[in-house]
């Protein structure tokens, strides 16, 4: 499915009806048509139990009870899920996050994309904790005891989301990255903002008391920050966030091939092409971007004899070893800077040699520690076109769900395999695709070209 599913689950001592008028209102937004607000999960929870057959269930089983909600067959076809609690349903989502990493389940929390926490007792919850405790005398209560401050409990869980999923460095059987958002209430008596902001990084206040937060109706500025956290979720450290990634090749032909004259370091040879292209790439980052280590863009051909020339739009940090082998052969540029939340960065490169026949393609590796919101795709062709060439294989863009992290043989490999393969968009020989919300891979184009029945030269040619 293309929408992204998104679970609401309850606080202490209420139900689904918490969630009715603000998913009214969600369902009715034409800005978060991409979202689905068909369920809520629910569980038992009341102060007190007398009945002797039955007992109020402990926030573990309710976390594991989570967890086979999410394992329903209508809830498998969403890649993309987001978890919302208000109250104890904050440590509901926590506690299913925890168990899942404890069962080594942790790579199955990719599709966790983001959660969301709305006045959740992460240090407990002080007023009306006597009363509850002389009811609890009575009949106890599991889910009361971790309300209460200092509960070993969620001492303990808070270790574990810190540890495993705060601090995570990536993806692994014990630990999922996954970004967390704190919301707290200003007029809220029940759980204070330092226990709702607990230990995340990411807090945002709401207007209005514990349960007023929810009320759409009280505060047009609640729901415009409740659904920025839905559409824009917060960083995470462990992630560089895009909000678009793009790629645009050009090829053109040069008919007869054409000797040009290159440089690298001390070097200067001459490279024969009948093909010449111009790649442009871009990456906006996110103003949620949190990751400041050094980003890398930049291209390499596979052809020995073919040459690449490239810079970007700020200065150059990459390491002197990638500068040294473009001097060396010239092959591949390496563009390398650290990224500033909000900002944009541009990546350009001549291509000699680099698409000829039998080598019709380009990959773009995505990394692993990289989210894009949008990734755009571009071939232009129009230059063969407009010279008479024919388009005998229309262009075809894949895209594998893991990057290898190799080269070589394992990529020349891996467009013969079944990828997902995406029509494109265009006419006249130009061609576009945009995916979105994407982690990881490996993208693929693979396109060819004709000559036609009399070759002509391009327009243009040697300029």
């Amino acid at each position: 499915m293309t929408k992204s599913l998104v679970i609401l689950v309850h606080g202490f001592r209420s139900s689904p009806k918490t969630w009715k008028a603000l998913v009214k209102k969600l369902r009715k937004d034409s800005n978060l048509s991409g979202f689905d607000f068909d369920d809520t999960f629910e569980y038992s929870s009341k102060l007190t139990n007398f009945n002797p057959l039955r007992r109020i269930p402990r926030l573990r089983e309710v976390g594991e009870d989570l967890g086979s909600h999410l394992s329903l067959p209508k809830h498998k076809s969403y890649e993309k899920v987001i978890l919302i609690g208000h109250s104890l349903g904050g440590l509901v989502i926590q506690s299913y996050l925890a168990t899942q990493m404890e069962d080594r389940k942790g790579e199955d929390l990719r599709r966790v994309h983001h959660v969301i926490l709305i006045a959740t007792p992460n240090f407990g919850s002080t007023i009306g904790s006597v009363f509850r405790r002389l009811v609890s005398y009575i009949s106890a209560s599991p889910q009361e005891r971790v309300l209460r401050a200092m509960n070993e409990e969620i001492s303990d869980l808070r270790k574990k989301i810190q540890k495993n999923i705060v601090d995570a460095p990536g993806y692994s059987a014990t630990q999922a990255p996954i970004p967390v958002v704190a919301c707290w209430g200003m007029n809220d008596k029940v759980v204070l903002e330092a226990s709702a902001k607990g230990d995340f990084e990411e807090c945002v206040p709401l207007d209005g008391d514990h349960f007023g937060v929810l009320d759409p109706k009280l505060s047009v500025d609640n729901y415009s920050k409740l659904t920025k956290a839905i559409m824009e979720p917060p960083g995470h450290k462990a992630f560089f966030q895009l909000v678009h990634y793009g790629m645009d090749l050009k090829v053109e032909p040069r008919i007869p091939p054409q000797e040009i004259v290159c440089e690298h370091g001390t070097t200067k040879r001459n490279v024969t092409t009948d093909n010449v292209a111009h790649l442009s790439r871009i990456a906006e980052f996110s103003p949620q971007n949190r990751r400041t280590e050094a980003f890398a863009m930049g291209y390499g051909t596979r052809r020995p004899d073919g040459y690449v020339f490239g810079q970007g739009n700020v200065k150059n940090e990459a390491h002197s070893d990638d500068k040294g082998a473009w001097e060396d052969h010239g092959i591949k540029c390496v563009f390398e800077f650290k990224p500033k939340a909000g900002q944009t960065y541009t990546f350009d490169a001549d291509i000699y040699k680099g698409f000829n026949a039998g080598s019709r393609d380009i990959h773009f590796h995505l990394k692993p520690d990289r989210q894009y919101q949008k990734i755009t795709v571009g071939l232009d062709l129009s230059a063969y076109v407009k010279a008479g060439w024919l388009v005998s294989k229309e262009p075809l863009l894949f895209h594998h769900p893991f990057d290898p992290g190799s080269c070589g043989e394992v990529c020349k490999q891996r467009v013969r395999q079944n990828g997902k393969a995406s029509q494109a968009t265009g006419a006249s020989g130009s061609y576009q695709w945009e995916l979105n919300n994407i982690m990881d891979g490996v993208i693929d184009v693979v396109w060819d070209v004709a000559e036609p029945a009399s070759k002509v030269e391009v327009a243009g040619q040697g300029q």
